[in-house]
């Protein structure tokens, strides 16, 4: 949302914004790196079997909700 006015002799401007997001990760189970173990095999590294919490999907760290002040 963007404004701008004048109250009497004072110039106003506005500018305001919301942001929305649903940070989830939409391919959990996809290798996105190798992880060499002490047994000389690769092991894939995933969101799935390398988050401390795997429900719902949701990444750490992200905003959801945004309203810059």
């Amino acid at each position: 949302m963007a404004g701008k006015g004048k109250l009497g002799n004072v110039e106003l401007t506005l500018l305001m914004g919301y942001t929305h997001t649903l940070p989830v990760s939409t391919t959990p189970n996809e290798a996105y790196a190798f992880s060499h173990t002490t047994a000389n095999t690769d092991e894939p590294v995933s969101y799935a079997n390398t988050s401390s919490n795997t429900e719902d999907n949701v990444l750490k760290f992200r905003v959801e909700d945004l309203f810059p002040q």
